[in-house]
């Protein structure tokens, strides 16, 4: 496993994600045992991966008013955890397997061994979650379970006026064994996806390198640029502008 300290929704941690197999996507692989799936889902996500891997960059937006809404209410989710399992939770990164082909970007870490996994439904899918939480992430957990090495993660459901529902979900080793084979087996995913990316070049086309991004207003190449809906910014121009924007409304 190998750790990439970078910070998340990020430009960085975007073209760093770019190409790679990730967790959030693994049940476009797999289905609800870790085996292979058939037809053309795990086939066009593939085509997606090859046009990341030419791009050098992912070919999804950097958000939309869904994702930026869940982001908001995923932090007091976390202290909301925090709260009632009486822990600290840490944010992190972008975790790889050895090979960087599979990534995972847990939304928190709890202690050594656990992941905490946040999901911000509608009102009506977290009334059914406090019922029954649903099992549709699977292949997102294991998957996580897998990169990292650890043993569980807590699938937590909230809404800003209902109690949090939290299912703790164990390492399944069996479903493990299943996506390893589905992804590094014989003939499988990513063999397709090497001699996939290996036609490619025969036929001319090469992967991307891109410049890092530099913030407009300082000029630096930190990890943490962002350019989404703004300027290239850092996050120490951030603060700044937020600091003068902020007290010029609040005057």
């Amino acid at each position: 496993m190998i750790y990439h300290e970078v910070s998340q929704n990020t430009d960085a941690w975007r073209i760093l994600r770019a190409g790679k197999i990730t967790a959030s996507s693994m049940d476009r692989i797999v289905d609800s045992h870790g085996n292979l799936r058939k037809g053309q889902m795990p086939v066009t996500y593939r085509r997606e991966l090859l046009t990341e891997w030419l791009l050098g960059q992912p070919i999804e937006s950097g958000g939309s008013p869904w994702t930026d809404r869940g982001r908001g209410q995923e932090e007091d989710g976390a202290l909301a955890y925090e709260w009632e399992r009486e822990v600290t939770l840490e944010r992190c990164g972008f975790f790889t397997t050895d090979d960087e082909l599979v990534g995972c970007s847990p939304d928190r870490l709890c202690g050594e061994d656990g992941i905490v996994e946040i999901k911000t439904p509608s009102a009506v899918n977290h009334v059914g979650n406090l019922l029954s939480m649903t099992d549709d992430y699977k292949a997102q957990i294991q998957c996580q379970l897998f990169v990292t090495g650890r043993s569980w993660v807590d699938l937590v459901s909230f809404n800003p006026v209902m109690p949090l529902a939290i299912q703790r979900f164990e390492r399944d080793d069996a479903f493990i064994a299943n996506m390893r084979d589905a992804l590094y087996g014989e003939g499988r995913f990513l063999d397709v996806l090497s001699e996939e990316k290996a036609k490619l070049e025969r036929l001319g086309s090469r992967p991307a390198t891109l410049p890092p991004a530099k913030c407009h207003h300082c000029g630096s190449t930190d990890d943490d640029v962002q350019t989404s809906d703004h300027l290239p910014t850092c996050s120490a121009c951030r603060v700044k502008i937020e600091e003068i924007f902020g007290g010029k409304n609040g005057s």
